[in-house]
């Protein structure tokens, strides 16, 4: 894939979560080149649904920042994150961090999401940023498609861009159908889950700051 490729399709998918409903109270976006290993990730302080081709910031998988053409270094959104479900999954070509309304409530109380046999866990809350909150982010998405964050919001991993998008519109409309029950069905305690190979099969600001 070509960075001009992956820029394009990062910026669609920006556009895509912010008519979906999907940014809520932020949400940062990245993609993987398969071939050269380097990264795109969104720009932080900049709103989704804003972002052109040209905004996102090019990384390389340890990190460095790449000037762009008006030799700026911008900082990029929740980088270290993203990096660590990268270097965890040699598979996920695209990750999305992010608040929309339905997942932001569930994650509120701590609580996971299953249906039909599966669930998207909800992770224990740590930090925004920290190294603590990357590592229990690594280990989710390299096992599974999605995942929420006790009090913090949501997470998805896919091959790319558009799927990224797919899966997070997925785990929202979970979490709106479990809100929606009276019963209390679709509740599940925090952990469990599909394994990725199952899950990302199907369809294609800065997350907790």
């Amino acid at each position: 894939m070509r960075l001009g490729s992956l820029r394009r399709q990062l910026a669609m998918a920006a556009r895509a979560l912010a008519a979906r409903g999907l940014v809520g109270g932020g949400a940062s976006l990245s993609g993987r080149d398969p071939h050269s290993g380097w990264c795109l990730a969104s720009p932080a302080g900049q709103p989704v649904e804003t972002l052109a081709p040209e905004d996102f910031v090019l990384l390389s998988a340890a990190g460095d920042v790449v000037p762009d053409a008006a030799g700026r270094r911008r900082r990029p959104a929740d980088a270290a994150m993203h990096l660590r479900v990268y270097a965890a999954a040699p598979a996920v070509g695209a990750v999305v961090l992010a608040r929309p309304p339905f997942a932001v409530a569930v994650a509120s109380q701590a609580r996971s999401v299953r249906e039909e046999g599966s669930a998207v866990p909800c992770l224990p809350y740590a930090p925004p940023g920290t190294e603590a909150l990357g590592r229990l982010l690594a280990e989710a998405l390299a096992r599974r498609e999605g995942c929420l964050v006790a009090h913090l919001g949501a997470a998805v991993a896919a091959s790319g861009p558009a799927l990224a998008v797919a899966a997070l519109d997925r785990l929202e409309r979970r979490c709106a159908a479990a809100l929606a029950s009276s019963a209390g069905e679709g509740w599940g305690e925090a952990g469990g889950g599909a394994g990725r190979g199952a899950q990302d099969g199907r369809a294609g600001r800065d997350l907790l700051r």
